[in-house]
């Protein structure tokens, strides 16, 4: 009776709680405030621009001579008019007018101020946008995307309520301001606008990764992982919404055993106690051909230039070239709304060492989703910027066995394998739930098979 594989699973939690299988409705980060410098991650102020400065999102793009357009200004925030009659300027936002001097004349007319967004990877006909206005005189019109909101008001002491619904559009969006100031009663006709506004988009990559699960087949262990979009969206449409082509995953080795050296054309042979450790992550499969960067740390010599670049589509993680691009791919790994990822790797049973104190025998891999281009190019990676991608690793050869020291860790101390076998699969967090992890689940799954 022999033992196969031995799973020690780990995997920490990417999504935070419980978004795994709901679509998510996340911040657009993008939309800002005026008199505002930069948000957080969640779309929230973050930083104020200084009295007088540029705002480096709104611009005025047209307004009545002698004015011209260009950014609009932060208005002084003390004195008159926004130190006076206005609604006093807070952390959220301030009030922004063509000069930051506004106890002046400004002449009588239109001015349109203009901001943008960014919807990309978010699914435009779920996004709405709710806020408060101030302005002085009027604001006559609310354009968005070239569409009138019918939304209007004129006041500068308390603020009016807006909600913006529908007419959200892939990509960059286009938001503008049409503010009338009214004729010259006096010494002085201030104008300006102050807009406060927070909006929400169901996330289309957020959450649609599953967690990696095996199965073996043969004596061979494999790793499988789905892709699908939030927001009952087909692979498509969220390719449309997120400004690819298509979506694919790479596969990467990025820690190989000390035992092995990759050649200039990228084989993996097993030398005779050589060591070249690649400088950057080999694509798996290896491509055939071109040349590629290596790091040799005996010599401190490193080759170049780096490999061709990454050609996704001819390096496909579930190793069946072109097959998405073609229409071959078979529907267990492609349907009109999921993509999954599987993997069987394995090597020659010589490929890794069986001495006394060999340690670290074993493959790190790094598996992403990414965005691909109409040429086959990668145009986004979405490992590290969305959280869909996970490291793991294998040590398992072609009989499905390995040989390998249980009583060592490999070289990130990940625990030991018995057998020839995928484990040690860690999920990749995004950027903002980072510190959800931290008190997020995870989970330790021990799975055994025997003959």
């Amino acid at each position: 009776m022999s033992r196969k594989p031995l799973i020690l699973l780990l995997i920490t939690l990417l999504h935070g709680l419980g978004c795994i299988c709901h679509a998510q409705m996340a911040p657009i980060p993008t939309l800002f405030d005026t008199g505002v410098a930069s948000n957080d991650a969640n779309g929230n102020p973050q930083t104020m621009v200084g009295d007088n400065g540029p705002d480096p999102h709104y611009n005025i793009i047209s307004a009545p001579p002698p004015n011209s357009a260009g950014s609009a200004v932060v208005t002084f925030s003390t004195g008159y008019p926004a130190g006076g009659i206005w609604a006093t300027d807070d952390s959220t936002s301030k009030w922004i007018s063509p000069h930051g001097n506004e106890s002046i004349i400004e002449p009588p007319g239109t001015y349109i101020y203009q901001t943008t967004f960014d919807l990309t990877n978010f699914n435009p006909s779920t996004a709405s946008i709710s806020g408060n206005l101030w302005v002085d005189n009027q604001v006559s019109d609310v354009i968005l995307n070239s569409t009138n909101t019918g939304i209007t008001t004129g006041t500068y002491a308390t603020p009016t309520t807006f909600k913006l619904t529908s007419g959200f559009t892939t990509g960059i969006n286009t938001l503008e301001f049409y503010v009338l100031n009214g004729p010259t009663g006096g010494a002085q006709n201030p104008s300006g606008l102050r807009v406060e506004m927070t909006g929400t988009a169901t996330n289309i990559l957020k959450g649609s990764l599953t967690t990696p699960t095996f199965q073996t087949t043969n004596g061979r262990m494999y790793i499988d992982s789905t892709f699908s979009p939030q927001g009952g969206v087909t692979l498509a449409e969220a390719a449309a919404a997120c400004g690819v082509d298509h979506f694919n995953f790479l596969s990467e080795i990025i820690a190989v055993p000390s035992a092995w050296t990759v050649t200039d054309n990228g084989t993996i042979v097993k030398p005779g106690g050589g060591y070249i450790q690649p400088n950057s992550p080999l694509i798996d499969p290896l491509p055939g051909g071109g040349t590629r960067t290596y790091y040799d740390p005996r010599s401190g010599i490193r080759s170049s230039p780096e490999y061709d670049s990454y050609f996704t589509d001819n390096n496909p993680s579930y190793y069946d070239d072109n097959a998405i691009t073609t229409g071959t791919l078979p529907s267990a790994y492609l349907t009109s709304s999921s993509l999954m990822f599987e993997d069987g790797p394995s090597v020659a049973n010589g490929m890794f060492a069986n001495t006394t104190g060999a340690n670290g025998e074993t493959r790190e891999f790094y598996t992403q989703l990414v965005g691909v281009g109409a040429n086959g190019n990668i145009i986004d990676y979405y490992g590290n910027t969305m959280g869909l991608g996970f490291t793991w690793y294998s040590n398992q050869t072609t009989n499905g066995g390995a040989v390998y020291d249980s009583t060592l860790s490999d070289e990130a101390g990940v625990l030991p394998v018995v057998s020839g076998s995928i484990y040690g699969v860690q999920m990749v967090p995004e950027p903002a739930s980072f510190s959800l992890l931290v008190i997020g689940s995870f989970g330790l799954l021990t799975r055994r098979y025997r003959k």
